[in-house]
């Protein structure tokens, strides 16, 4: 920013307080004489600043602020150095209204994305879903609580948490950076992956069986999703049917 820090503290003042921009450059210009491209730049700035933390940006880049911030002269670097500023002057507010205003308005922003972690530790039901799942090898992805198991090409399992795709996880991962708790659900996702595997492993391992003929140690019979779909592979056990067997 290219004025003293009187002229600084007061735009962001009028900005947290909701002030309009034109009304923001009239002060800014009529009071401290500065110039008015360069305190729209900054408004709009703090614009993309706030619309990037509550994640209002679209594809749309949000009715075209970013454009309108790179045709008044905005950069990376200037919104970088905006978003510095700007969070330090934010954070050195000694006004307790000030303080719990932020503070409740952060937590508010946050409160979901904790609420999600608190309600990724379960396990998946031991149902008929899995059977479904492994009857469908053109589903990539199982649903589990707040994500979701998905399958490569080579039969490899990732666990996805919906919760990873909002922005106020990152800002998650700085307030909480180095804490225990991202080993915790790293170990959980990769329990999740091997337990998956392990019930996939088993249940192919029980179809194998049951599909090897009578003398070598099998029952000879043909596993199928639907055992209807093919009246002249003899017989057949429906794959649901050997799911509940060996869950």
């Amino acid at each position: 920013m290219a004025w003293g820090p009187e002229a600084q503290r007061r735009l962001f003042l009028m900005y947290r307080d909701g002030q309009p921009e034109r009304e923001i450059v009239k002060v800014l210009i009529g009071e401290f004489g500065c110039d008015d491209k360069t305190v729209r730049r900054c408004v709009v700035a703090l614009d993309l600043i706030q619309a990037e933390f509550k994640g209002d940006l679209d594809d749309n880049d949000a009715g075209g602020l970013r454009e309108r911030f790179e045709r008044i002269g905005g950069t990376e670097r200037y919104l970088g150095d905006i978003r510095r500023i700007w969070s330090a002057w934010t954070r050195s507010q000694s006004s307790s209204e000030i303080d719990n205003k932020l503070m409740q308005s952060h937590r508010d922003e946050l409160l979901p994305t904790l609420l999600d972690l608190r309600e990724i530790g379960a396990f998946p039901l031991h149902d008929y879903d899995l059977a479904i799942w492994h009857s469908r090898p053109e589903d990539p992805c199982w649903p589990i609580a707040k994500g979701e198991i998905c399958r490569d090409l080579d039969g490899g399992l990732t666990v996805r948490l919906h919760a990873q795709q909002r922005l106020q996880w990152k800002y998650l991962e700085q307030h909480l950076s180095g804490d225990q708790v991202w080993d915790a659900i790293e170990s959980w996702k990769q329990a999740m992956a091997e337990d998956m595997r392990a019930r996939l492993d088993l249940l192919e391992t029980i179809i194998e069986r049951v599909q090897r003929p009578v003398e070598d140690g099998g029952a000879g019979l043909v596993v199928q999703a639907d055992i209807r779909q093919d009246g002249k592979s003899g017989p057949a056990l429906s794959l649901f049917y050997v799911f509940s067997v060996f869950d």
